[in-house]
């Protein structure tokens, strides 16, 4: 499952494309994780069950334009080229970021420096992703390998504002009642009786007496 899954993500890899812009040799980005390590997601290629792969090493960012994987050690009779792409964990969008091949190396050395793309039309930089992604690509279209070198933002969830007090400051400055907005009602539901209506009533009641 696993493996069909990182495949699907390979495809898409391979076939969209984000925004990405220039690198700039002397510019690292602040969150980048140095000595990232890599994450192997494939075991067997799918194309041959029966070969097995074998990935390891530690990603570092050595300028703003250029990589290394420390220890590196990939084999596994590749069917096709394998190549870097970057993206965001859990997308399937993701853009090639290195014309420079990753090649099969035994011995847990240092992998040749690779170089982030720089052609108008195809460039890249690190800012523009999170996640480095090794694939090999056609005929496979197969995830190996990924390397998380930035921090991912995560999202904070917004508390719902609290309730207004029964006193509540306005525009002025002045406090401004927002309870006592409707008649109290009595015990019985009816409003209590004012006593300019008394009077009225009682006035009333004499006239009537006096006829």
């Amino acid at each position: 499952m696993k493996l069909a899954l990182y495949s699907a993500l390979a495809l898409g890899a391979s076939l969209t494309g984000v925004a990405a812009s220039v690198c700039d040799p002397n510019q690292i980005p602040s969150d980048i994780i140095q000595n990232a390590p890599l994450v192997q997601q494939s075991t067997t290629w799918v194309s041959n069950p029966n070969v097995p792969i074998t990935i390891n090493g530690n990603v570092q960012v050595l300028t703003g334009c250029t990589f290394v994987v420390h220890n590196f050690t990939f084999y596994g009779s590749p069917p096709g080229q394998v190549l870097w792409y970057g993206g965001s964990p859990g997308s399937s969008v993701a853009i090639t970021v290195s014309d420079d091949q990753v090649i099969q190396q035994v011995g847990n050395l240092d992998s040749p420096v690779f170089t982030l793309r720089s052609q108008p039309g195809s460039q890249a930089s690190f800012s523009d992703f999170t996640e480095l992604r090794i694939f090999a690509v056609d005929p496979v279209n197969q995830l190996i390998a990924t390397a998380q070198i930035r921090q991912v933002a995560t999202s904070t969830s917004q508390q719902p504002p609290a309730p207004p007090s029964a006193s509540q400051s306005n525009a002025s400055g002045n406090k401004t009642n927002l309870i006592a907005t409707q008649p109290p009602t009595s015990d019985s539901g009816r409003r209590p009786i004012a006593v300019a209506e008394l009077l009225a009533a009682l006035a009333l009641s004499i006239v009537a007496l006096a006829h």
